[in-house]
């Protein structure tokens, strides 16, 4: 465990705010993390919207101010809760990225262990000084009492062009309403194909295209289960639907 600089300048050290090279919410990223907290970041947004495009910035730009981090996409990118709060538990000091997770997180679901275990080990294990970058589609896909856990929140609008807010709910709150910073508050994120690092970007879409890969084989088991019969493929289906038409005199 390295030591904490708690006595850091940031003032100075961190002062080029409005330099588009280095997102300034993370300014704020960088010294919660220096004063010893695991800050959350949750990206969410639309499919292809470039959501872990903007996660793999983040990433490369916080490892350029924070070079003590770790991260490797083969190592620090999960996407099974199980596999997640596993990382969190066996990491320290590393940028840990949770990826496709909206189905074990669901916020209709709290009462599933996966759930219950995500909000407890972020809760509890403060200790291992990570920072956690959490990607969804949707902000209440995740439930209430974890996105109370959240810090910040980036929202896709498109590629190359994000909204960021702040979770701004206090300990003493008595309401039990999200409140969100204004978006006008923190400058939007905007970038080009010139701020992507390409090696990590790499190895980054290879680690998300197994994960998708994955779940779509467990899709497809899951629903050949419950039917009990294999699923056509999709080409031999439409071929079938042709000849099917072609008998019955409808023309194509």
């Amino acid at each position: 465990m390295i030591d904490i600089p708690l006595s850091i300048n940031l003032a100075s050290e961190y002062s080029e705010t409005k330099k588009t090279e280095f997102f300034s919410f993370l300014y704020n990223v960088v010294e919660d993390w220096v004063r010893g907290t695991n800050p959350i970041i949750l990206i969410v947004g639309r499919s292809q919207m470039g959501k872990s495009t903007t996660a793999s910035i983040i990433v490369t730009q916080l490892l350029k101010k924070l070079p003590m981090l770790n991260f490797d996409p083969d190592l620090h990118i999960a996407s099974k809760v199980e596999n997640f709060l596993e990382m969190i538990v066996n990491n320290q000091n590393t940028i840990l990225v949770n990826e496709e997770s909206e189905d074990e997180l669901y916020s209709g679901n709290w009462n599933t262990l996966e759930n219950k275990m995500f909000h407890k080990v972020l809760v509890s294990q403060g200790k291992q000084h990570n920072i956690y970058i959490l990607i969804l589609h949707r902000f209440n896909d995740l439930d209430k009492r974890n996105r109370l856990k959240i810090n910040w929140l980036v929202t896709q609008i498109a590629r190359g062009y994000a909204l960021v807010q702040s979770v701004d709910n206090r300990p003493n709150d008595p309401t039990d309403e999200i409140k969100l910073s204004p978006i006008r508050k923190w400058p939007s994120l905007k970038y080009d194909k010139d701020s992507i690092n390409w090696e990590l970007w790499s190895k980054w879409d290879n680690v998300v295209c197994r994960i998708k890969d994955t779940l779509a084989d467990e899709s497809i088991k899951k629903i050949k289960k419950k039917h009990g019969k294999n699923i056509y493929n999709l080409k031999e289906l439409d071929l079938e639907n042709q000849n099917l038409m072609k008998k019955i005199g409808i023309k194509m």
